[in-house]
């Protein structure tokens, strides 16, 4: 299991996310956090995630994508709901999501 937060992007913010996740969670055993930026800036710890879990390279690489697509299309949406006082984004609804990834990817 994984624990995801999207925080806001700044390197003060991103690594106190990481700390108030990892204090959270540390008494029940290696539970990983994952950091996102709002806009999409990645944790460099996340990586570490990688090994625990044993997922490829190129999984990898694609899983970080997605991960960083969905953190933007979140924060897009929710500037989208400010400006039109929580009216949803009638482009986000057209939007496929995204798919799901697997650690062992397909050809």
């Amino acid at each position: 299991m994984v624990d995801v937060v999207v925080c806001y992007d700044q390197p003060v913010s991103m690594e106190n996310a990481y700390q108030r996740k990892y204090d959270k969670y540390s008494s029940h055993g290696r539970l990983p956090p994952l950091v996102v930026g709002s806009l999409g800036s990645w944790y460099p710890r996340n990586d570490e995630i990688r090994s625990i879990l044993g997922i490829n390279g190129r999984s990898w690489v694609a899983f970080r994508f997605k991960a960083r697509l969905a953190a933007i299309q979140g924060s897009m949406n929710m500037v989208y709901a400010h400006l039109h006082h929580g009216a949803p984004n009638p482009e986000a609804e057209d939007n496929p999501p995204l798919p799901v990834v697997t650690p062992y990817p397909v050809d």
